[in-house]
């Protein structure tokens, strides 16, 4: 399978370089060996050397596929996308400042990441929401629901727009983070 993005390798910006040195890319999997390798391939093409996968329970080989096309690869045996994203930001490298959250499922605008390097300088937390019509074909009614309450509680109580159909990734401080939005 192969991801299409505009932008093949990274960008020639200092900003993006950084960004990316001082990432890690988390991507929960459950039976996605037909995805994940093109996914951690076109991650680390764009620079990114710090990709984990966390096998979430596959029955498949999703876990020998990423681990041979060059992510770090973790695996519970519990279901669950959240159980799955907190486990990969467990134990993380010390030189890591942001964790940025890609799905397995080849749905991520990978050329957004340079707008997330532009936002990282000023912010601690970056969020998108997947609300696009080719993203929601992906999604269960569960999950179509929930990516629209999630921007509407956090406009709501944060008084963000969110309005780009991005990953989500945030600053390792620990601290209540200043949102960032596009």
């Amino acid at each position: 399978m192969e991801i299409q993005s505009s932008v093949t390798s990274a960008p020639p910006c200092e900003t993006f370089s950084v960004f990316i040195s001082r990432t890690i890319v988390i991507i929960p999997a459950h039976n996605e060996v037909e995805r994940v390798g093109a996914i951690v391939r076109c991650l680390m093409d764009r620079g990114f050397s710090h990709v984990r996968v966390v096998d979430n329970g596959s029955s498949d080989t999703t876990a020998l596929v990423a681990r041979d096309a060059g992510a770090e690869v973790l695996r519970t045996e519990e279901h669950g996308y959240g159980l799955a994203c907190w486990v990969g930001s467990q134990n993380l490298p010390a030189d890591i400042e942001w964790l940025l959250y890609c799905n397995a499922d080849a749905s991520d605008d990978f050329d957004a990441y340079d707008e997330f390097a532009r936002l990282a300088a000023n912010y601690e937390l970056i969020l998108g929401s997947r609300t696009r019509p080719d993203d929601q074909a992906h999604m269960t009614s569960p999950q179509r629901f929930g990516n629209r309450l999630a921007p509407a509680l956090i406009t709501g109580s944060l008084g963000a727009s969110l309005h780009r159909p991005w990953p989500a990734a945030h600053h390792s401080s620990g601290r209540l983070p200043e949102v960032g939005h596009a």
